[in-house]
């Protein structure tokens, strides 16, 4: 996924809109609905000036600095006068910190890392609070094989109907991965093996 400044992802997307010969055109509205930005503006001037360009995403994933609560409110606040919901990312790490966005009205949703939470339990936590209190969630990780994203997708399951979105693709970007099994990708569904355990081995 590129990552580019506010002011540098707006003039692509008016660039590549305004082509009408290029064969992008018709579909860019679609491939910028599942837009995910982080941390890359602290307003939500930008929201506006998406929506004039028929750019409307679907889910903002963390989209200001992890201690800005209150501009995350802020997002979410003009976010939601779209359809828009906004994700907490890095702002959670922790059951307390759940707390604090949910405390503040700042975010729809929760993305829940293995990893980020520090293991299974305090994950958990969080999705059990994320429940209990009408909180979507995602399902991410860090760079991990597919040790962890395997666990990942496991973990993602045994929760239940509260995980809308899986965003579990790392595995994708190591080149000589020396582990097999686990997570199997077809097109864009994932699936796990009946294997016991995680279901991952080394080659």
């Amino acid at each position: 996924m590129p990552y580019f400044s506010t002011r540098g992802g707006e003039k692509r997307a008016t660039k590549k809109k305004k082509q009408k010969n290029n064969p992008l055109r018709k579909t860019i509205s679609k491939l910028f609905n599942l837009f995910l930005i982080q941390r890359s503006f602290s307003t939500s001037p930008l929201i506006r000036r998406l929506a004039v360009m028929d750019i409307v995403p679907i889910i903002f994933e963390q989209p200001v600095r992890r201690d800005d609560i209150e501009g995350l409110r802020r997002v979410r606040e003009e976010a939601n006068k779209y359809g828009t919901m906004v994700f907490a990312d890095e702002s959670v790490y922790s059951l307390r910190d759940a707390q604090t966005v949910l405390d503040a009205k700042s975010v729809g949703g929760i993305n829940l890392k293995l990893m980020k939470h520090g293991g299974l339990l305090e994950a958990m936590r969080i999705a059990d609070f994320a429940h209990e209190h009408g909180l979507k969630l995602m399902i991410g990780g860090m760079v991990e094989s597919r040790l962890g994203m395997s666990a990942s997708l496991h973990f993602a399951l045994a929760i239940g109907g509260d995980v809308v979105w899986f965003d579990l693709d790392t595995p994708m970007l190591i080149e000589g991965d020396p582990l097999s099994g686990g997570l199997q990708y077809t097109g864009p569904s994932m699936t796990l093996p009946q294997s016991p355990g995680i279901g991952v081995q080394t080659r």
